[in-house]
């Protein structure tokens, strides 16, 4: 006569088998980070080369030249909670501005777009280059790994983060989603902690004043690259 199977063991059993599979990921090699690091720079460079080639053209012909609008904006809040009305309130809690000195990376679309022209006062914007969103995530990049906050020290942490994207295996392959707005973006941007931020060097003197009067709150545009730099 057979030994009867105690009920925790069955359910334990048919608890694995209706468990979905884990993806597995390929480990990132030294031969792959070097390529993705490549074609990362590369890429860049041959869009700053065109960008000059069509500048110097428009300058020849006389005509202007109007580059192409950007897909990402790196938002940074700048001012507290102290007399915030409830509706720029809610906006930086859905973008995840709660502190001041908070970062994020936002995807410039026909809903993001209003959302930052409602809270500019409150915070400052912009577009980041390729060499500046690396820096950025070398030194502030921290990812949501088993809901703890964990620096991106190594790959092995990366491909723990993202082990259910294929697309995102090394820290390169994040730069290029986020620098060219790739279809993993938002699952990158999700998965990456807010970036926290020092004060700028020199401070911030003019809060309630707009960029383009001498201020610090609103758009930057690609000026926004020296003042990541100094909160770094």
């Amino acid at each position: 006569m057979s030994a009867r199977v105690p009920e925790s063991k069955l359910k334990k059993a048919i608890e694995r088998q209706n468990q979905p599979k884990k993806i597995k990921v390929a480990s990132c090699t030294p031969a792959y980070r070097h390529k993705k690091g490549m074609e990362v720079h590369q890429k860049w460079m041959k869009q700053k080369k065109e960008t000059i080639a069509m500048r110097r053209k428009a300058d020849k012909e006389g005509s202007f030249f109007v580059e192409a609008a950007p897909k990402v904006a790196f938002v940074m809040r700048t001012k507290g909670i102290h007399k915030v009305p409830p509706r720029p309130r809610k906006i930086l809690c859905l973008l995840r501005l709660r502190q001041i000195y908070n970062g994020v990376f936002v995807k410039l679309n026909s809903s993001t777009i209003p959302m930052l022209r409602h809270i500019e006062p409150w915070v400052t914007y912009g577009q980041l280059s390729t060499p500046t969103v690396k820096n950025l995530l070398f030194k502030r990049g921290f990812v949501k790994l088993n809901t703890q906050r964990i620096q991106m020290q190594n790959n092995q942490i990366i491909e723990a983060a993202f082990a259910k994207t294929k697309e995102v295996n090394c820290f390169d392959d994040i730069v290029d989603q986020i620098t060219n707005c790739g279809p993993q973006f938002k699952r990158v941007t999700s998965t990456l902690w807010p970036f926290k931020l020092l004060p700028p060097r020199g401070g911030i003197n003019k809060k309630r004043k707009h960029f383009i009067e001498g201020g610090d709150y609103g758009n930057r545009e690609a000026y926004m690259n020296q003042f990541v730099k100094q909160c770094l």
